[in-house]
């Protein structure tokens, strides 16, 4: 562990906690249609160097971002997929730390005028994320979600205990509570200061690799679905409530990125 390490370092309030989450989409057009109808969102156009972004808005309140699909993550065959980032205090101890527990790095730390600085990783099974060390408001931790925000990440893990262990080293998460769920194993719990906002789990057979999953928050989960049926999405899960009160859903939108929808008691 190196002596700058995130675990040991003066910690901004928000280090750890989801901050942002961004679609990467081989068809920007066909994405916002999607979005703007099924999340309810509105779209703006924001200015960016070098490139075309989208902020999802609820309201005046940006929930989420949207690019198109980087040339050399299109040549390499990446699929359209939604992106969490989760706010650190050292982005460069972050990053050594994620290597040296043999993570990967996929893109090095850019830095956005006024937003702060980012970079993609993957843990060391595949799966990606992203790390911001914000310029501004790094002490503020996101409130409880309300339709239109993410309500919940989930990570399917080919190694429950490792992926735990990797990511209390580079987030300090805690695991809170383990439910067994008989043979589909134990679905972990994580989280900061007594809130959960973080599901871990053994990667089911018939998901391809290991990968994260974001939730977006739906006043009705049963309409939202409907809706991303008739916009050209796939259904994977039906709605269908689960311990604690919440409903949910899973869906493919209409360029192949897997999203869920949540309904229920905020985190």
């Amino acid at each position: 562990m190196t002596a700058a390490s995130p675990v040991t370092a003066p910690r901004i309030k928000s280090h750890g906690y989801f901050c942002w989450h961004e679609l990467m989409t081989k068809d920007t057009n066909a994405s916002q249609d999607f979005y703007t109808v099924v999340a309810g969102w509105n779209a703006q156009k924001m200015p960016m160097p070098g490139m075309d972004y989208t902020v999802f808005q609820t309201g005046a309140q940006g929930m989420a971002g949207m690019m198109g699909m980087p040339d050399d993550a299109a040549a390499m065959g990446a699929p359209s997929q939604w992106v969490g980032y989760v706010a650190v205090t050292d982005i460069a101890a972050t990053i050594a730390e994620a290597v040296q527990r043999g993570g990967s790095v996929y893109h090095e730390p850019t830095t956005v005028p006024t937003v702060g600085t980012f970079a993609l990783l993957a843990d060391p099974w595949g799966a990606a994320f992203a790390v911001l060390q914000p310029e501004r408001n790094g002490d503020l931790v996101p409130p409880a979600p309300i339709p239109g925000d993410f309500a919940w990440n989930e990570l399917y893990a080919d190694d429950p205990e490792g992926a735990i262990a990797f990511y209390q080293a580079l987030f300090g998460w805690d695991l809170q509570y383990s439910h067994d769920m008989g043979p589909e194993g134990k679905y972990h719990l994580l989280g900061l200061n007594g809130r959960q906002f973080v599901g871990l789990w053994k990667r089911p057979q018939q998901v391809g690799k290991s990968k994260w999953l974001s939730y977006i928050a739906v006043a009705d989960v049963d309409a939202a679905v409907k809706s991303a049926k008739a916009q050209g999405g796939q259904v994977l899960v039906e709605p269908m409530e689960v311990p604690g009160g919440a409903r949910v859903a899973q869906v493919v939108d209409n360029v192949g990125a897997h999203i869920a929808l949540h309904w229920g008691r905020a985190s």
